[in-house]
């Protein structure tokens, strides 16, 4: 599927909720040819949208270049006191209840948690702009992802993400998951399980 839209957020917050659709999509086929029996089975399988860590498995740090780790380390370090309060937030109230506080309570001398709050304002601006998307559109929206605090910027995300025309297009990929269910009507997209090319809205 061609995603595809002038606003590189509205693509991938698209994206980013039709995957998990088409993951969990299923279907009542005969249990064997000719058979009275329905069972139930997914109607994609190998749907990709995003290769992030999480879908390279249990081994995925083995892929990533050393340089790269070690640049992770460090930003983990660094931001270490703020992900320790930010585990405490449940809701984006108790988020910003918990960031309020600290700035208010913040002591005037410089130390490793007064840097690390400085350095989580802009991933603070990047969560509101990613739940001003997401009341924008039904459903649940994506998580906010380890890019969305560290602030990678569109160049790694277009490494995440299979894109074209910066940004401007999407793809998602999916492959039916027996072949005669090519060509059947899917509910979760409205289109056939044949290539489709869609624009992307407020909603999917």
């Amino acid at each position: 599927m061609v995603v595809e839209s002038e606003d590189r957020e509205k693509n991938r917050q698209f994206v980013e909720r039709l995957g998990p659709k088409l993951e969990a999509a299923r279907i009542q086929v005969p249990a064997a040819p000719n058979s009275k029996e329905m069972v139930q089975t997914h109607l994609f399988t190998n749907v990709f949208y995003k290769g992030d860590l999480k879908m390279l498995g249990p081994k995925a740090l083995l892929f990533v270049p050393e340089s790269d780790l070690l640049e992770l380390k460090k930003t983990l370090h660094d931001y270490r006191p703020f992900i320790l309060q930010f585990t405490r937030t449940t809701n984006l109230v108790s988020l910003f209840d918990m960031v309020n506080t600290q700035f208010r309570t913040a002591k005037r001398e410089k130390s490793a948690e007064t840097d690390s709050l400085v350095k989580a304002v802009p991933a603070l601006d990047r969560i509101l702009d990613a739940a001003r998307w997401s009341l924008r559109r039904p459903g649940v929206p994506p998580s906010p992802g380890v890019n969305m605090l560290f602030g990678a910027g569109d160049e790694a995300e277009q490494q995440i993400y299979i894109t074209y025309s910066r940004g401007r297009i999407y793809l998602v990929t999916a492959q039916a998951a027996r072949e005669e269910l090519n060509g059947m009507r899917c509910s979760v997209c409205g289109s056939s399980s044949r290539k489709r090319r869609t624009k992307s809205r407020d909603s999917t």
